[in-house]
């Protein structure tokens, strides 16, 4: 996987999704909108990832070992970011003190979430492609830490992800 690859794994993470999936709609989920948001650990901290483990593991630096944790080869600029999921259903995106370019941030429309609590997941709809859905497994989460699990499709390869976030 090239450099490329690894930034538009990154990106989809902080912004676009993941996975494109459809959404059951016969499912009762718990938004902004239909119930409260207040028990949800994961609402309102700023999450900064801290490990992306992903299966199978793949050998990231060309040194004959399969590597599982693909942050160390994320560029700076984009392991210094953070997401927030505001309480009312949209995500912000925080950039770090690091830039990877020059160019002022994008406006755009925020992405939204939702929670599913019968099956513990995290729908996330991109904001400028409503059709651009992801869905998230949270596996654990606390005031200080968020594990998800998702599945990632990358040059034809799936790729089960485990992602580590930290409260900052």
């Amino acid at each position: 996987m090239n450099r490329f690859a690894i930034r538009s794994i990154n990106a989809l993470l902080l912004g676009v999704s993941l996975l494109t999936l459809s959404c059951k709609k016969d499912v009762d989920v718990l938004t902004p909108t239909t119930g409260s948001t207040q028990n949800l650990a994961f609402v309102g901290p700023q999450w900064q990832m801290s490990a992306f483990l992903l299966d199978p593991s793949v050998d990231f630096d060309g040194d004959g070992k399969a590597d599982s944790d693909i942050l160390p080869f994320m560029p700076a600029c984009d392991r210094d970011n953070a997401i927030i999921f505001n309480a009312d259903g949209k995500i912000s995106g925080l950039e770090g003190q690091l830039r990877c370019d020059n160019e002022p941030a994008k406006n755009q429309k925020p992405d939204t979430w939702r929670y599913n609590d019968a099956t513990k997941t995290i729908t996330i709809t991109d904001g400028e492609d409503p059709t651009d859905v992801s869905t998230w497994e949270v596996v654990e989460v606390s005031s200080k830490k968020l594990t998800i699990k998702t599945t990632v499709v990358e040059d034809g390869v799936t790729f089960n992800a485990s992602i580590h976030w930290k409260a900052l």
